[in-house]
């Protein structure tokens, strides 16, 4: 990887890969929400195997986005 294929995000720097599998998988209407270290995907019907290879490749980095966004959402709350 180069340092083209990363991406900053608020206080992270992430794997573009993984912020665009995020904002992809929600573009299509699934929801993605921490369940103390698993992530929870739904509707289910709407998951590819093609996704679910993805969302294993790239759990920490996804668990990373949502755990920052939950975080930030607490802190202008």
């Amino acid at each position: 990887m180069s340092a083209s294929d990363f991406v900053t995000y608020g206080r992270l720097t992430l794997p573009l890969a993984a912020v665009r599998l995020a904002l992809a998988l929600e573009a299509r209407g699934l929801r993605l929400e921490v369940d103390g270290q698993d992530i929870l995907v739904g509707p289910r019907e709407l998951l590819t195997d093609e996704d679910r290879a993805q969302l294993r490749r790239w759990k920490a980095h996804v668990l990373a986005i949502l755990s920052y966004d939950a975080d930030a959402q607490e802190r202008t709350q």
